[in-house]
């Protein structure tokens, strides 16, 4: 049976040296909403895919054997015999180590990078995507956009979101905010506040 809901979490989570999922510093105005979406995808049995930053500390799987680790390359399959016993999804993004190279490169666009990632959409086959996170405009578009080109539908949560870091041409603006909040709408997405969100999906439970 397909799940109700699965989340995607852009960025807001890194592993800590001594492999404990901490947040990170841009995304903490936002942690006790995070928080709140974390408990009910636990309650409700919902799989949360998580992606971490480019600039992060490197996911270790080894540090983390309960998370599913989906790596970049699309000839590694090994990982879904596991996807319907685990629950937390951490899908691979790349890293080139400078900031800059990082944007030059589009390593903020994991479904470009990741051979797996669609896959992934597509083989949880989840009625609605959820999403939120970091960096709105980068790598929260490239989620959003990848999701509904590998077939998934989304729902994304728009105060529950930071922007993108200045700096880089138009991101991290206020006009860009909005302007892809529109090119997502266009694109089929919806949007909804944490609060609605919350309402709907503890009314489930």
């Amino acid at each position: 049976m397909n799940p109700r809901f699965a989340f995607f979490d852009v960025d807001c989570l890194e592993l800590s040296a001594n492999g404990f999922l901490v947040f990170r510093p841009r995304i903490m105005p936002v942690k006790e909403k995070l928080r709140a979406l974390y408990a009910v995808s636990q309650e409700g049995g919902f799989p949360m895919v998580f992606t971490s930053c480019c600039s992060a500390t490197r996911f270790r799987p080894e540090a983390r054997p309960d998370i599913l680790f989906v790596p970049l390359d699309p000839l590694r399959t090994e990982w879904k015999e596991r996807l319907s016993c685990q629950r937390l999804i951490h899908l691979e993004k790349k890293a080139y180590g400078d900031p800059k190279i990082n944007f030059a490169c589009r390593a903020f666009d994991m479904f470009s990078d990741n051979g797996n990632a669609a896959t992934l959409v597509r083989e949880l086959a989840a009625d609605e995507w959820i999403v939120f996170g970091n960096a709105l405009d980068l790598c929260v578009d490239s989620a959003v956009t990848g999701i509904i080109r590998a077939g998934g539908r989304v729902t994304f949560l728009f105060d529950c979101m930071c922007s993108s870091a200045t700096g880089y041409g138009p991101y991290g603006t206020e006009e860009n905010r909005a302007a892809t909040f529109a090119r997502w709408r266009e694109a089929g997405a919806a949007e909804q506040t944490f609060d609605c969100f919350l309402q709907r999906i503890e009314a489930m439970l």
